[in-house]
């Protein structure tokens, strides 16, 4: 959660991603959010993910610079 923040990006299973919003749980855990449009659905995988399926989560180069 270092390097996630509003307006930053990541890449989920592949697709390069804004973030939405981000903050921290209890015992450091954090969540991040990402709007789908259509397009991106219609391209990817995400669709027919469901509620606590695995993804692939990796920091945007460019925000690891930052």
């Amino acid at each position: 959660m270092r390097y996630v923040f509003a307006k930053g990006y990541i890449a989920v299973n592949g697709a390069s991603l804004t973030v939405s919003e981000c903050g921290k749980s209890g015992g450091g855990a954090g969540w991040f959010e990402v709007w789908l449009i259509p397009e991106t659905l219609r391209m990817t995988t995400f669709a027919d993910k469901g509620v606590g399926e695995r993804l692939n989560v990796e920091i945007e180069r460019q925000t690891q610079v930052f």
